[in-house]
């Protein structure tokens, strides 16, 4: 075989390999959580139902699109999880915010609809697996003032895993997601009682941009 053959064959191997292997979007994304748990338990046994809290998640993003519409959508994001919760007892005011940050890695199926040219509409279905990195639970009362522990006490799972839902609209490179995870593993290693669970909860809202399309 020639040169020329040679240079022939490579570049047509390339060419087929651009038309077969799925197109990489590389791109940031980070936007609001509004998270909740709805057990935790201090190492003292003392129990809080962790209601919403507002906090971020902010990170990278990928998308591996194997056509024009079906693709896989992964990342890895910081994400500030918890909760907080507010109570009176004894004439006396609690408030109970936890605070724990986590590693999330999505893995997300999307098929995009194409409402116009440049203008996609998509659902987001899959799995998240996270790793618990660390955080502080405070409980600041009228009487006694703030008292702070470790969130991932000896009964705290820090892996978690959960089912993650959304919707995303698409223009141009800029991406708007509404989405929902679940955790599924409870978080709290030890219980006596079947009804006392605690899973990670998290609604979100994200704005991304692809930096490679």
């Amino acid at each position: 075989m020639n040169i020329y053959k040679k240079i022939f064959f490579f570049f047509l191997c390339v060419s087929i390999s651009v038309e077969i292997f799925p197109q990489l979007n590389i791109g940031i994304k980070g936007g609001l959580n509004v998270s909740s748990i709805d057990e935790y338990h201090t190492p003292d046994g003392n129990l809080h139902n962790l209601d919403s809290r507002v906090s971020f998640h902010a990170g990278l993003l990928f998308q591996y699109m194997f056509n024009n519409s079906f693709g896989l959508e992964s990342g890895l994001y910081y994400s500030m999880l918890g909760g907080k919760e507010e109570k009176d007892a004894d004439n006396i005011r609690y408030t109970t915010t936890a605070n724990p940050s986590y590693l999330q890695l999505p893995l997300l199926a999307i098929y995009k609809f194409e409402i116009q040219d440049g203008f996609y509409l998509y659902p987001s279905g899959g799995v998240y697996f996270g790793y618990g990195l660390g955080g502080k639970i405070r409980t600041k009362s009228s009487f006694a003032g703030t008292t702070k522990e470790d969130f991932f006490h000896h009964n705290i799972r820090r892996f978690d895993v959960g089912v993650s839902i959304g919707v995303n609209a698409e223009y141009q490179n800029f991406i708007l997601s509404l989405g929902l995870d679940q955790g599924l593993l409870r978080m709290n290693k030890k219980m006596d009682f079947y009804e006392k669970n605690g899973y990670n909860q998290n609604f979100k809202i994200s704005l991304g941009y692809i930096l490679e399309y």
